[in-house]
């Protein structure tokens, strides 16, 4: 069934229904890994990424449950990051190649991608990583957890409580996207990239229950999502290429990929800070305490306010932001420190 809660059903029981489908949608994944390891591993590992976004959606209600089943899940994903990484390092060529037109660099790149095809192959056929048995061990705990699911504590949870939990979600994204403006770190990156894909999937889960917020922000935060996954693989592979160059057998396309790598990685985080300002540089959807029953179709996102660049134009540095932009960035980092 659909990852949406259900205005016509309690919420408790909603809730218990998805945990229990994600769960079981993993466990299906993982037991027929060996069909397609890759796909069905990184399947997994985003169907747990879905069962802890709802957990911190329930939070507020059922703060136990979170603890409990975020950690459970969290340590299954990181079980099998190892496996995942490799491919990540994958896709994010196909990031890169489509801005790139020279020949040279579309040989080092051709080279680059047998190098890693290459390494993730060594990497699933290790003895020392046990990818089989790390599999079969998240396969025993999600059948412990379906047991588990069914007696979920869910006694306080109602729909005020979602409702506040989900506008918490958007603020927490603004106040990590603030930081992003001042620092441009790259820790700060990847705390926004968590938020913004885990209030993603709150907009998915709140359809019915907040209809206009969820239709305002989910397909803009949908692609800063795409965005932000991209810009992380390409850090992942950036990581790689100053530590383990030598097992990827580039030797003279080395410095020559580095620089690619480095100007692709600008360019998604700088496409990620307009996409940014474009979304919570805008006047707030709040909550409808009483939301209509009919769902309106995905809006556009919303269109950017005086202040940003257009699509396509790179955002100034952080000594040039428009006046708005610098109070919004302050303003949200402060708000963060206290």
């Amino acid at each position: 069934m659909a990852y949406v809660i259900r205005r016509s059903e309690p919420v408790a029981d909603e809730v218990r229904r998805i945990l229990a489908e994600q769960n079981l949608k993993a466990l299906k994944l993982l037991e027929h890994w060996q069909l397609n390891p890759r796909e069905h591993v990184h399947a997994a590992r985003q169907t747990f990424k879905r069962l802890r976004a709802l957990l911190r959606l329930i939070r507020p209600g059922a703060d136990y449950v979170f603890r409990v089943e975020n950690r459970f899940y969290r340590d299954l994903g990181r079980s099998l990051a190892c496996l995942r990484d490799s491919d990540a390092v994958v896709e994010a060529l196909s990031v890169i190649e489509s801005s790139i037109i020279d020949a040279p660099s579309r040989e080092a790149l051709e080279l680059l991608r047998t190098g890693l095809e290459k390494r993730a192959a060594r990497r699933l056929a290790d003895p020392a990583l046990d990818i089989p048995g790390r599999v079969d061990s998240a396969c025993g705990a999600l059948r412990d957890a379906t047991r588990r699911l069914r007696r979920t504590p869910l006694a306080g949870l109602g729909r005020k409580s979602v409702r506040s939990s989900a506008q918490k979600g958007l603020r927490r994204c603004e106040k990590s996207f603030g930081k992003v403006l001042l620092t441009g770190a790259a820790v700060d990156f990847h705390q926004w990239r968590q938020d913004v894909k885990c209030t993603y999937h709150h907009t998915r889960l709140m359809q019915e229950l907040l209809p206009e917020w969820s239709g305002t922000y989910s397909p803009p935060l949908g692609r800063l999502a795409e965005l932000l996954g991209h810009g992380q693989d390409l850090a992942v592979l950036e990581a790689m290429l100053d530590q383990q160059p030598d097992e990827l057998g580039l030797d003279r396309n080395l410095q020559r990929i580095r620089g690619i790598v480095a100007d692709c990685q600008a360019a998604v985080q700088d496409e990620a800070r307009r996409l940014g300002v474009q979304i919570f540089l805008q006047p707030s959807v709040e909550p409808e305490m009483q939301p209509t029953a009919a769902l309106p179709a995905p809006q556009e996102s919303p269109a950017p306010p005086a202040a940003a660049r257009l699509p396509g134009q790179a955002l100034p540095e952080a000594g040039q932001l428009p006046a708005n932009v610098v109070d919004f960035a302050t303003h949200r980092a402060g708000e963060e420190s206290r």
